[in-house]
């Protein structure tokens, strides 16, 4: 039997987490659906120090503050994969994979903020045990010893920067000539004595019999011994199960300013929205004003 709801929220990032605060606070029977966990991909940050009002808070703090907020307003929330959905019609039906099972939900109205995914390396080795994208959650497997991140961008120099306090030494492997984080992440960079930033390198494939072991670059260009390698190599939006809506050529969500898409009773907020900034309070303003319309549509 389907279960209905006025709102079904897809991910429960800080955009799903904002816009259901705003309808429970409205009376909506409101339901989040998340993949994996909530508040998303923030809990893999060491340090935000960007969100106004809060000079400095972990990740996994602001992503547990979050959802304390409201769960004291009674927010459900399921946690699933979302396989399927029907959206251009006037009730909206979500199927969800929980466990072994599949539940269907429908509602008048879906707002989806299911955020970004990490964009997978492709060479030889990269499904070898050892190979991370998260490097908050394994770093602590490789204390003391050597490993490599993958990347030029702010997760990689994040990433770069909490290994070096507990590696022994942290090569940064940059394909390009130069960084493309912010400056006050690269000043940090040079900063370490046990940072290795290495330019203008690319991977040819990933080494090592039961689990990493060394790095071999392409164009003659040696190898590395490592342990571990940590891919921060850019996102990419999860927008290709939701047919019919439309998307820019990137893959990211159209949408107006007040976050509608062109289906009626959809609406979209967050990172997997095409805008130019992607940051917590970009995300945290887009789902208040996802949930405002949705409010208004009903």
């Amino acid at each position: 039997m389907m279960k209905a709801f006025d709102l079904i929220i897809i991910g429960a990032g800080p955009a799903g987490l904002s816009a259901a605060l705003q309808s429970l606070r409205a009376g909506l029977n409101t339901l989040i659906v998340e993949k994996e966990s909530t508040g998303g991909t923030i809990n893999y940050t060491d340090t935000i120090n960007n969100y106004l009002g809060i000079p400095q808070i972990s990740g996994f703090d602001l992503a547990n503050n979050m959802m304390d907020h409201i769960s004291e307003l009674g927010a459900k929330v399921i946690f699933g994969e979302v396989t399927e959905t029907h959206l251009k019609d006037g009730i909206k039906k979500v199927i969800v994979e929980v466990g072994l099972n599949f539940q269907e939900f429908i509602s008048k109205c879906v707002i989806i903020a299911t955020g970004l995914i990490h964009k997978k390396l492709e060479c030889d080795g990269s499904n070898l045990p050892g190979v991370s994208y998260c490097a908050l959650c394994d770093g602590i497997l490789y204390q003391d010893e050597n490993v490599a991140v993958v990347g030029g961008g702010n997760s990689a120099a994040e990433s770069t920067l909490y290994l070096s306090s507990i590696c022994n030494e942290v090569s940064l492997i940059v394909r390009k000539s130069k960084l493309s984080c912010d400056p006050i992440y690269e000043k940090q960079l040079k900063q370490k004595n046990n940072i290795n930033i290495l330019f203008n390198y690319e991977i040819q494939e990933i080494e090592g019999n039961t689990s990493v072991e060394k790095i071999k670059f392409k164009d003659d260009r040696g190898s590395l011994k490592v342990s571990g390698v940590f891919i921060n190599i850019g996102l990419e939006p999860r927008t290709n199960i939701f047919e019919g809506i439309w998307i820019d050529e990137k893959g990211y969500f159209l949408s107006d300013k007040k976050m509608r898409t062109n289906l009626e009773g959809v609406f979209v907020a967050g990172d997997c929205v095409a805008k130019e900034l992607r940051q917590i309070v970009t995300a945290v303003s887009d789902g208040a004003i996802a949930s405002y319309s949705a409010i208004k549509y009903l």
